[in-house]
């Protein structure tokens, strides 16, 4: 498991990554790769989202790249995906996040 996060981390700008990606780096089914995130109360479509908005928060507040660039950096090449991914999971959007950085929690860490 610490392998396919570490792997996943290091590829968050991908916007190819997914489970069939995971899989197809570490050997092994997809099945097992949810299996393995299930095992911990998680999915690996859900972790990757999370890790995702936690680097997109950390960009926001620590750059001064666009709102777009940041988008890409994390893996969304469309920047109205972006927001409406980084929205549904902070609460807030990427612009609100960089005005008002307290105001903006990063999410878990999953």
């Amino acid at each position: 498991m610490r392998g396919i996060r570490a792997h996943a981390l290091g590829r968050l700008q991908e916007p190819t990554l997914d489970v069939s990606a995971l899989a197809r780096a570490h050997f092994v089914s997809e099945r097992k790769v949810h299996a393995l995130f299930a095992a911990v109360g998680d999915t690996p479509a859900g972790w990757i989202r999370r890790q995702r908005v936690a680097k997109a928060t950390h960009l926001l507040q620590s750059t001064t790249q666009s709102i777009a660039q940041v988008g890409a950096a994390c893996g969304y090449p469309d920047p109205s995906v972006f927001a409406r991914a980084f929205r549904r999971e902070s609460g807030v959007s990427p612009t609100f996040c960089r005005a008002a950085a307290k105001s903006c929690a990063s999410p878990r860490d999953g």
